[in-house]
């Protein structure tokens, strides 16, 4: 048996704010819609699965301002993606991505304490779609690239994940579902454009070819994007890894802070 506790919370981050350092309660909640099917006379209450699920997450912390902090994301409006890691932030550690809109923030003041916040958000599109599989989603993402910061110009290439060591399903290239994450927490262009990032894949841990491309950022800021069809449609390899690269000639003191997570389910 593994327990794990606050310590082994490696991020929170939420559009490219992160907010676990600001964050004392947090709480995911993921639950299957039920219908009740008991006719009049049946002696015992029945339920069946209608097929959806939904998800919810919580977060309370401290009111925190300021550009690019935890109460900048919190407000934004639209969906937002957030992503976390609570059982340590090793590349290969349990994963969780969503996209979806804050239903509501409460601000609280009380006098002799600072001022705490609380969030609640929906599902727009389940995390990650619930994998497809309410069974399998908790265990199908994982963390590609720990939180990091980074110096090279690029094109650079981060460590390897190899999917046989999670799941020997992965051994070979499969059909199916996957969706990446970015979230860039901090950065310095340094007169560059912007910062490309990449996920790969391959075959043998040698040969790399790109399988989810974000778009490129110029400020802080998270995405999702799903595997879009290649030469065999959501094909993805054993190995992968997330390759960055600062461009528009991006001066000596560029730097970026970011994680990376990847969600995947066989069909």
């Amino acid at each position: 048996m593994t327990l794990i506790g606050s310590p082994d919370v490696d991020f929170i981050i939420l559009e490219g704010r992160r907010i676990d350092n600001i964050t004392t309660d947090f709480n995911h909640k993921v639950s299957q819609i039920l219908d009740r099917t008991d006719a009049v006379g049946d002696a015992d209450e029945e339920h069946y699965p209608v097929g959806q699920f939904m998800w919810e997450f919580g977060v309370e912390g401290f009111y925190n301002i300021g550009a690019g902090l935890a109460q900048e994301g919190l407000e934004l409006t639209g969906n937002q993606v957030l992503m976390y890691a609570l059982a340590g932030g090793a590349i290969g550690d349990p994963f969780t991505g969503i996209d979806g809109p804050h239903g509501s923030i409460t601000t609280t003041m009380e006098r002799g304490k600072l001022h705490r916040v609380k969030a609640n958000f929906k599902a727009y599109t389940g995390p990650d779609d619930m994998a497809q599989s309410i069974a399998s989603f908790p265990r199908n993402g994982l963390v590609q690239t720990p939180l990091s910061t980074v110096t090279d110009v690029g094109p650079t290439n981060l460590a390897t994940l190899d999917w046989n060591t999670w799941d020997t399903d992965y051994v070979d290239q499969e059909t199916g579902y996957a969706a990446g994450f970015i979230g860039l927490t901090a950065l310095d262009l340094d007169g560059g454009a912007d910062i490309l990032f990449e996920i790969q894949d391959s075959a043998n841990d040698m040969a790399y070819v790109n399988a989810i491309v974000f778009t490129a950022l110029a400020a802080v800021g998270g995405e999702r994007v799903v595997l879009t069809a290649a030469a065999a449609p959501n094909d993805l390899e054993r190995y992968t890894q997330l390759q960055y690269e600062f461009q528009g000639g991006a001066g000596a003191s560029r730097t970026a802070t970011f994680a990376c997570g990847l969600v995947r389910t066989l069909t």
